[in-house]
């Protein structure tokens, strides 16, 4: 994507729920060329602005409003980043191949989510870890929590 290119999150939010999210995001994103071990037939896009010094950051394009608040941070940003395709549809029709490709990329990975909660991206837990080897953020209850603090 060049520096002047305006992301439309409206036209992604439309493309998700009625047309063709992955040629919108290949319009803005160019495929990447790393692949996860074991998966040469894995999707990814690069976005950012790639330079020696700056290692990527893998993030999972969720749904809904985590995937806009990842692509707004990520614009915002203009860090390097790998985007793999994590929409709950596309893991279950690909018998969740995408977490595997997430899981074995040998970045960090970030995986936003809102956890079926109204609060903002912006206002999100911290990160956490998890049996996957890779960073979540976002609202989260820990195990006998009832509400979230606050």
């Amino acid at each position: 994507m060049s520096q002047t290119q305006t992301i439309d999150l409206l036209k992604i939010a439309q493309e998700e729920q009625h047309g063709d999210l992955f040629k919108h995001l290949d319009s803005l994103y160019r495929r990447s060329s790393v692949r996860p071990q074991g998966h040469p037939d894995a999707i990814i896009w690069e976005g950012g602005q790639w330079s020696d010094d700056v290692k990527p950051v893998a993030h999972a394009f969720t749904d809904m409003f985590a995937l806009n608040g990842t692509i707004m941070a990520l614009d915002v940003l203009g860090l390097p980043f790998l985007g793999v395709p994590m929409m709950a549809q596309f893991r279950h029709d690909n018998k969740l191949a995408p977490l595997d490709w997430f899981g074995k990329l040998d970045y960090t990975a970030l995986k936003w989510s809102t956890a079926g909660r109204s609060r903002c991206l912006l206002q999100c837990a911290p990160l956490w870890w998890d049996h996957q080897h890779s960073f979540h953020a976002g609202t989260a209850l820990l195990p006998g929590q009832e509400k979230l603090p606050g």
